[in-house]
């Protein structure tokens, strides 16, 4: 059975089966690295979407009880006060990250686009 050529850092050949027709297998095969950069992210952004969204159900979830645990009188105002401050700056927190991420992910296909740009332009100017 033949495996990729790839060599690795430490000398060593890549084991994979390598792609139909091809010496390298699909991680190391140099045409299809947009491909998996592209996987990768998509994969990325699900994934940080559903934890997100569970960890503000979490956070809502736990709100909630305090709330009721103040309304009843079982929980210390001065504790609850503090849990409060926390969450308010855990939101604050999930709100930077999720702004970072979405920029990030606009300079990449804002780069993307100005490359496609450059070789439009290229190609027509030669």
């Amino acid at each position: 059975m033949a495996v990729c050529s790839y060599i690795k850092p430490d000398g060593q050949r890549c084991k994979a089966q390598p792609m139909r027709g091809e010496a390298y297998c699909y991680v190391h095969h140099p045409g299809m690295k947009e491909k998996r950069e592209a996987a990768s992210k998509r994969g990325g952004r699900t994934g940080g979407r559903g934890r997100g969204r569970q960890e503000l159900r979490d956070v809502r979830r736990r709100l909630r009880e305090l709330i009721d645990r103040l309304e009843r009188g079982v929980a210390d105002p001065r504790v609850a006060s503090v849990c409060i401050q926390g969450w308010n700056v855990y939101m604050r927190v999930v709100e930077q990250e999720r702004r970072l991420k979405e920029t990030e992910e606009f300079e990449v296909r804002l780069r993307r686009l100005e490359e496609i740009a450059r070789r439009k332009l290229w190609t027509r100017n030669a």
